[in-house]
């Protein structure tokens, strides 16, 4: 099953029912959610939160809603995300390179830290965990993988 996490501070929060962002990243709650450390009732705009769940077209369905103290994990406030599925090369080199997941694109550098198994050269089809982080730009936001582990 190909997982996501986010974490960070929710924004354009209007209702359960709506769509909203979680770092940036659009959330919508499936109908089964599980919330930890908090209720539906405490969801709102600048409540910090970690979600888990699957991306559907480019939207993480949460299954489940933990409630941060605001001492997250992320540094500065940025969140942290994982992603877990199977990894397909765009333009996999020796040092950087691009890959997609469940249709986002993930970037890897000569920073990226490969654990398990897990090299450039062997990336594509492999079923890893990624940790990473976004970066917003003029052409959107831009995951840059910090570490890729074979799962």
């Amino acid at each position: 099953i190909d997982e996501a996490e986010v974490e960070g501070f929710v924004t354009d929060f209007t209702s359960l029912a709506q769509p909203f962002k979680v770092n940036g990243f659009p959330v919508r709650l499936d109908t089964t959610v599980v919330y930890e450390d908090g209720s539906a009732g405490n969801l709102g705009n600048s409540v910090r939160v970690e979600v888990e769940g699957r991306i559907v077209d480019g939207v993480l369905v949460a299954r489940k809603v933990d409630f941060e103290d605001g001492r997250g994990r992320g540094r500065d406030g940025q969140g942290e995300f994982e992603f877990e599925g199977v990894a397909t090369c765009v333009s996999c080199g020796a040092t950087e390179g691009t890959f997609t997941m469940f249709g986002l694109t993930l970037q890897y550098t000569a920073a990226t830290q490969f654990a398990d198994g897990a090299t450039s050269a062997n990336l594509n089809g492999q079923r890893v965990e990624v940790k990473a982080r976004a970066e917003n730009g003029a052409t959107g936001t831009t995951f840059i993988a910090t570490r890729i582990e074979r799962d």
